[in-house]
């Protein structure tokens, strides 16, 4: 399933795929939008998945966690 959402006023766009299946984890986004006349598109896609209280995990002995999923 995706949500598309665009920004009329600064020309942005915003798609974001996810399962269709509780509790409609997020697969992927793209967004686009124009700067000084070129298009600027970003995208990501979901490589792992941890289960985890991640709101604790933002000292600098939990930067491992950012190897695990593949961000570093």
């Amino acid at each position: 399933m995706e949500y598309k959402i665009s920004y009329v006023t600064t020309n942005r766009k915003l798609v974001i795929s996810f399962q269709k299946k509780f509790p409609h984890i997020i697969e992927s986004w793209t967004e686009s939008y124009i700067v000084n006349g070129t298009k600027v598109e970003n995208k990501g896609t979901r490589k792992k998945t941890i289960l985890s209280d991640y709101w604790n995990k933002n000292r600098n002995i939990d930067k491992k966690l950012r190897k695990e999923l593949g961000l570093d």
